[in-house]
């Protein structure tokens, strides 16, 4: 296996340029992301938001080929995508029994309430809720209840995250309506052009990591309608 790093750069006026590599392959990517973002018109003054899933190599590519002033926002996709996997065990909890049935309520109203403190960046008081359901449901996985063990394992793998991610993780409900990005749902679907219908497992292709990076350059250039200018 191999990593792959795919970016959607886009100014103000929306116009956006697709960037992507196999850095293992890649001799100028830090000089090559720049001149994406000078193709948009970025200058030493121009403020660029890096929106990441808050892993290190994308954030650190993404700064160094600013120029000017960043600032690094936690994707509220990714984040929103953990506290949907604990939003569907308690889809799944069993409701046999009245008892049950306030459990599974019980639940699914803390799931709300932290995506809610979440997507007002109230990570402190997202964290103490977390903690809280924790507690109440390890007390009920002793009795070896199934979906209160894969709820704990999803809500500690959620504390992790957003412990480590907190100084990222904003206002993303003001954000949004000053229509500031917060999201990399856009470049998902990228991502899906670029890499899964040519690299995906239903084609059985073996890759290189040069080959996978020359045919990312093609289709990146398509996407981007440069191939007859990069090509020359």
């Amino acid at each position: 296996s191999f990593e792959v790093f795919v970016a959607q750069v886009s100014g103000d006026e929306g116009r956006s340029v697709v960037f992507s590599s196999v850095p293992a392959e890649a001799d100028r990517q830090q000089q090559q992301l720049r001149g994406v973002l000078h193709r948009l018109g970025a200058t030493p003054s121009t403020p660029v938001t890096i929106l990441s899933d808050g892993a290190d190599g994308p954030r650190s590519l993404g700064e160094a080929a600013c120029i000017g002033p960043t600032s690094h926002v936690l994707d509220w996709f990714h984040l929103a995508m953990r506290i949907q996997h604990v939003a569907q065990v308690a889809k799944g909890w069993p409701a046999d029994t009245p008892g049950e049935r306030a459990d599974n309520a019980r639940l699914a109203d803390a799931v709300e309430r932290i995506r809610w403190r979440l997507w007002h960046g109230q990570v402190q008081r997202a964290l103490d809720l977390i903690g809280e359901t924790l507690t109440w449901l390890e007390g009920m996985a002793e009795a070896a209840l199934t979906a209160a063990a894969k709820a704990t394992a999803l809500l500690r793998g959620l504390e992790t995250y957003v412990s480590g991610q907190a100084d990222l993780i904003i206002d993303y409900a003001t954000a949004q309506r000053r229509d500031e990005p917060i999201s990399t749902a856009t470049t998902e679907g990228t991502v899906q052009w670029l890499l899964h219908r040519r690299m995906g497992t239903n084609q059985q292709m073996r890759w290189t990591p040069r080959g996978a990076h020359c045919m990312l350059k093609v289709r990146t250039a398509v996407a981007n309608d440069t191939l007859a200018e990069d090509h020359a």
